[in-house]
């Protein structure tokens, strides 16, 4: 779990920076997508992202 939490640290970070994670009750959105990434690429992760802003969803 360590080791997939290092993987996607920098698309985490980056995902923050655009704002694409919502607080939710007190809780964020992230630890529901590092466990949900096993067969998600970097790649898809950020269009998923950007898609999602560009929707105006959260």
């Amino acid at each position: 779990m360590l080791i997939l939490f290092v993987i996607f640290l920098p698309t985490i970070s980056w995902a923050l920076k655009l704002e694409c994670f919502e607080r939710i009750r007190n809780h964020t959105l992230i630890g529901a997508v590092v466990v949900t990434l096993e067969d998600v690429s970097v790649q898809q992760c950020q269009h998923a992202c950007l898609e999602a802003k560009n929707q105006g969803c959260r």
